[in-house]
């Protein structure tokens, strides 16, 4: 008696066990929570993501994985997921906005997040190769495939984009950095630069070019020379001075002009005895204005003189300058 007592408790807890396990297993603990569905497209391997794997938002477990299928028109893969938007809240701390999120208000929200960049993307989640599906913000220079429209679609599922696990933008890029590097064109890089080298090797070697740069060399030497001389010959003061002259000549010379020309005018509408008289005494004026004018100018044309002949009896002094 006693142990058919003790057989029907063991068959009583091993029963109880096993319905605990099936509830576990097929999720029913979680009966009676609010579920929202969510979809997602992948190109890459899901290789380690199962039915049952966590979807989390910023690392906060929110649902799971409800169903993985292959389309084989165009080899993608569609991730189905159970969200429980329990788990979500419009603002961290209650108050008058509602903190708890509905169903409606769920979709909406995560419409608007998407256009700031949320999308859904595989990840590790331990060195078991196991996968798990995580939503978070992309950069705003990412551009995501359009497999479909953000939102709800034409057959009633919500859609959320996606972008390429961690590992695979790794190694798209490693590979667009290979296929860059392999582009380049070694070969045509060194060749050229041989033949650059082996030019240089003639030019420099070249006697021609060594007897230019001497003659270079003497030139400019000579033409240092030349204008130590001509800096010594000609000083500011001598320069000065023959500018002084030959401008104060230029300047009575043009008002002498200037003075004849306006009498000549007068000298044509007033031809009266007085005007002609008028006319004489200003030629005498300007008779001793061009005798100053000239006086100032033969000034300047004997130190003009002056230099020339200094430099016809001793040339040198024009490039040695002169001996003190």
């Amino acid at each position: 008696m006693e142990s058919d007592k003790f057989k029907l408790g063991l068959f009583l807890l091993l029963t109880f066990v096993i319905a605990c396990f099936l509830f576990v297993a097929f999720g029913l603990f979680d009966y009676g929570q609010k579920k929202v569905q969510i979809v997602t497209l992948l190109e890459e391997s899901v290789q380690g993501l199962e039915v049952g794997s966590t979807v989390q938002l910023r690392g906060v477990p929110i649902g799971r994985v409800k169903d993985i299928t292959i389309s084989m028109k165009d080899k993608l893969i569609r991730v189905d997921m159970e969200i429980d938007i329990d788990k979500v809240r419009m603002q961290a701390l209650g108050g008058e906005v509602e903190t708890e999120v509905t169903e409606e208000n769920f979709y909406h929200m995560i419409k608007n997040e998407i256009s700031m960049g949320l999308c859904a993307q595989i990840q590790m989640t331990g060195i078991t190769g196991g996968k798990s599906i995580g939503f978070d913000y992309a950069s705003k220079n990412v551009k995501f495939k359009d497999y479909a429209t953000p939102g709800f679609n034409a057959d009633g599922v919500f859609y959320i984009p996606s972008r390429p696990s961690a590992m695979i933008d790794l190694q798209n890029r490693l590979f667009s950095t290979l296929e860059k590097v392999a582009a380049i064109d070694f070969k045509g890089i060194s060749e050229r630069t041989e033949k650059l080298l082996t030019s240089a090797e003639k030019l420099v070697a070249n006697p021609e070019l060594a007897s230019a740069i001497t003659n270079l060399d003497d030139l400019t030497d000579e033409l240092n020379k030349t204008v130590s001389s001509l800096n010594k010959t000609l000083t500011p003061e001598r320069i000065d001075a023959l500018t002084k002259d030959t401008r104060d000549t230029l300047l009575a010379t043009k008002k002498m002009v200037e003075t004849l020309q306006q009498e000549i005018e007068k000298a044509k509408f007033d031809k009266t005895t007085e005007s002609i008289r008028f006319a004489g005494d200003t030629i005498a004026d300007n008779r001793r204005l061009i005798q100053d004018s000239l006086i100032r100018f033969s000034s300047a044309l004997d130190r003009l003189n002056e230099l020339l002949q200094m430099i016809d009896e001793n040339p040198q002094s024009f490039i040695n300058g002169k001996k003190e």
